[in-house]
């Protein structure tokens, strides 16, 4: 009878130290496969975002041609993007556009140029309106006076450095020429290089 008890005890200490112990851990399970590479993007490509020029309009005259004249600053045009690299300059006002420059139109009445040129720090932003020099009414001439540069225009640029050899642009082992990416339309050029729709790396 006092053995059956002992056995009896024994039993029950077992079966409650079993019920309480931590469960052991399991063996690792197999690692699943490996996802797909996402797609490259474009790390070294610079865009500003939508802006105005703050610069004041005032006028010029380059080897003969006139032009009404603002500019935008940019940072990151250096000389070396400037000898090898390439800069397109995008322009729209309200919901019309957006142009790449340069853009032809007879906005304001008169068959007129907008475009720009690059230097170091800045884009200088023109508009000439063809066969005309006069910059105001006041001036002597019969042509038309030059159309107005108007501070509402909206500007976007977009820098591709040092990646222009023998004209060519190469990414990934697919390769444009710079007229090529001069032709993509606007939408096309954010897909191409990863830009988003607003908002600026510069």
């Amino acid at each position: 009878m006092k053995t059956r008890k002992i056995l009896l005890t024994t039993i029950s200490a077992i079966v409650l130290f079993t019920a309480c112990k931590k469960p052991e851990k399991g063996d690792v399970g197999p690692t699943g496969p490996i996802g797909s590479t996402g797609a490259t993007g474009s790390p070294n490509v610079i865009y500003s975002d939508w802006q105005t020029s703050l610069s004041a309009s005032r006028d010029t005259t380059i080897d003969g041609t006139c032009f009404r004249l603002r500019h935008l600053n940019a940072p990151s045009l250096t000389q070396g993007i400037l000898d090898s690299g390439l800069v397109i300059t995008y322009m729209r006002v309200g919901s019309i556009g957006p142009y790449l420059l340069p853009y032809t139109s007879d906005a304001g009445g008169a068959t007129n140029q907008l475009n720009c040129v690059y230097k170091t720090n800045v884009i200088y932003l023109t508009r000439h309106t063809f066969g005309s020099c006069r910059f105001t009414s006041a001036s002597p001439g019969t042509e038309p006076v030059l159309v107005n540069l108007p501070s509402s225009l909206e500007y976007r640029y977009v820098i591709i450095p040092g990646a222009i050899a023998g004209g060519r642009y190469i990414q990934s082992n697919n390769t444009m020429s710079i007229e090529e990416i001069k032709k993509l339309s606007y939408e096309q050029m954010l897909i191409k290089f990863n830009i988003p729709l607003n908002g600026s790396n510069e």
